[in-house]
């Protein structure tokens, strides 16, 4: 996420305002924010809450009454995907018996094969 070049109106942080709420930043990067009234270039949090990553840069964050920085919980890395089906038995055959078969070609073949028998 990138938030940048934003000019703040009177009394707010020039990226970004938390009042009263929450937001959390995952690899957020911020650049070229002006600030208004000593209240952060970046983000200016006022009785709410930011959750940032080791990814996120803080330099302009600035805090007033309530308001806190606290370390967001890990992503869960997506799943890999599946591997590709392979027919051929000389290869890891990973498909069911009846398309396990060396004249059975990897690729769309195999596929159409595992869509109708297993």
């Amino acid at each position: 996420t990138q938030i940048h070049n934003n000019q703040a109106s009177f009394g707010s942080g020039g990226g970004m305002y938390v009042y009263s709420g929450e937001a959390s930043f995952y690899n957020t990067s911020f650049s070229g924010n002006t600030e208004s009234d000593g209240h952060g270039p970046d983000v200016y949090i006022n009785e709410g809450g930011v959750c940032v990553d080791y990814n996120t840069n803080m330099a302009g964050f600035t805090i007033a009454g309530d308001g806190n920085i606290r370390k967001c919980p890990t992503l869960s890395p997506p799943p890999p995907p599946p591997p590709p089906n392979e027919c051929d038995p000389s290869k890891t055959c990973n498909v069911c018996d009846k398309c396990c078969n060396e004249f059975i070609p990897d690729g769309e073949k195999c596929d159409e094969c595992v869509t109708k028998y297993c």
